[in-house]
């Protein structure tokens, strides 16, 4: 009677973790078309269409390294799973990000967690975890944008400062918690990186002067700066109107703000998007695992 309750516990919690992802799902749609407006009025060629889709896709699949930052957490507290089961239960339920709240993603993955067997203070702890390495490692990127309030400094300057510190902070990982630390900062770090270079084609593609009077290095700080911001700000899903705001402060003296506004918005169209397709990623891979059977094959 006990198991048949376990079970059925496991089952509930698996379909609380599909209805948060389902909710951030519809969120997603509805930003999605409330930002189709904005987009026809935006001059932008076929082959530009084309390239934003492309970038949504190239964001989708950059996610999997968050992914497997929470499964390298996830063993460094003893909890071993499997990447396909880690990829499909984050893509599942990090849509939810988008149900105002910033809390419902975390909520998601600790009942689909704990639906599959996985016990919960660990799980718990891994998301506590991913936070305080998300606050430590993301700014670092703020090295990159020192050119904008010392113009002095070359852009190279601060892209080799970037790269010393993001060296001494994965050393600094694997000296406090092992390799398992140091893989998952080592992750975050390529996220963060690729996140801003798909910000910093995008506002290419909106306007190429832009991007060569603010230097690549220097957009991709800024924007992952921004990110860390509109992340942490409570009661602002997924970062909306702070990322903004602190994009325009940032580059007051050397892109327009209009720009800036613009690739901020088709950027989260960009972002909303490649985030609907790793949802769809998931739940394909999630329908060929079983349902705790990844995990607890692999758990310690």
């Amino acid at each position: 009677m006990k198991h048949i309750s376990k079970q059925r516990l496991q089952k509930w919690l698996h379909r609380l973790g599909s209805v948060l992802g389902i909710a951030g799902v519809g969120f997603v749609v509805f930003k999605l078309y409330s930002y189709s407006d904005t987009l026809r009025t935006i001059d932008l060629t076929t082959s530009d269409y084309v390239a934003l889709v492309c970038l949504a896709a190239l964001y989708g699949a950059i996610c999997t390294f968050q992914a497997t930052a929470w499964r390298e957490l996830l063993a460094m507290l003893g909890v071993n799973v499997t990447p396909k089961w880690a990829v499909a239960t984050f893509a599942t339920t990090q849509i939810g990000k988008y149900v105002p709240g910033n809390i419902f993603q975390y909520a998601g993955r600790q009942a689909v967690g704990a639906a599959a067997g996985l016990p919960n203070v660990p799980l718990a702890k891994s998301t506590l975890f991913e936070l305080m390495m998300i606050c430590a490692i993301s700014p670092l990127f703020a090295v990159l944008i020192v050119p904008l309030f010392f113009p002095d400094v070359p852009s190279w300057i601060a892209l080799v400062g970037f790269v010393f510190v993001a060296a001494l902070a994965i050393a600094i990982a694997r000296l406090i918690g092992g390799l398992h630390l140091a893989r998952g900062a080592v992750a975050y770090l390529l996220f963060m990186i690729l996140n801003g270079a798909v910000f910093m084609t995008t506002l290419g593609l909106i306007d190429p002067k832009a991007l060569s009077l603010a230097g690549v290095p220097v957009v991709i700080g800024a924007y992952v700066v921004s990110w860390l911001v509109g992340l942490v700000t409570p009661g602002a899903p997924a970062g909306l109107g702070v990322r903004e705001t602190v994009l325009v402060y940032l580059f007051t003296d050397s892109i327009v703000s209009s720009v800036i506004l613009l690739a901020v918005l088709v950027g989260r169209i960009v972002t909303v998007s490649g985030d609907l397709m790793f949802y769809g990623a998931g739940r394909a891979m999630a329908s060929r695992v079983p349902h705790g059977a990844q995990a607890e094959q692999g758990s310690a």
